[in-house]
């Protein structure tokens, strides 16, 4: 993962999806951990290393991170909350877990949650910045 996560700058650090595809020199181990900073920005973060990377980039490893600014992550849970039918989710506490357990829920089980949520986001007019590095 992207040193910009070093443990004083995070809040809370969640999983979202890890998976190992493939065998071998196939092998292709993704990674994506869902990231509260100390400033309150969340950040979906996001590691590929093995085979596929190298084939597409050139490099065993891919890491990128999708940055929703800490003034903007309300709305990300307004309409997760929405979508959840919000009742069960609405008692349950601090509102960063509850966000991290509604993006858990709705893009977990995708194989590719950062492109998913990223969509979702421009959907909805939710801004937020990318970035990678190979």
């Amino acid at each position: 993962m992207t040193d910009d996560f070093e443990d004083e700058n995070v809040k809370i650090r969640q999983p979202l999806f890890h998976e190992t595809f493939g065998e071998g020199k196939e092998r292709t181990m993704v990674q994506v951990d869902l990231v509260i900073r100390s400033n309150g920005d969340l950040v979906i973060d996001g590691w590929d290393y093995g085979a596929a990377p190298r084939e597409i980039f050139g490099d065993s490893d891919y890491e990128y991170w999708l940055t929703i600014r800490s003034q903007d992550k309300d709305r990300v849970l307004e309409e997760l909350l929405a979508e959840a039918g919000g009742a069960k989710h609405a008692s349950s506490g601090d509102k960063d877990v509850v966000l991290l357990d509604l993006l858990v829920e709705r893009f977990g089980k995708s194989r590719t949650p950062h492109s998913e949520i990223e969509k979702w986001l421009q959907a909805r007019g939710i801004p937020f910045s990318f970035d990678s590095y190979a």
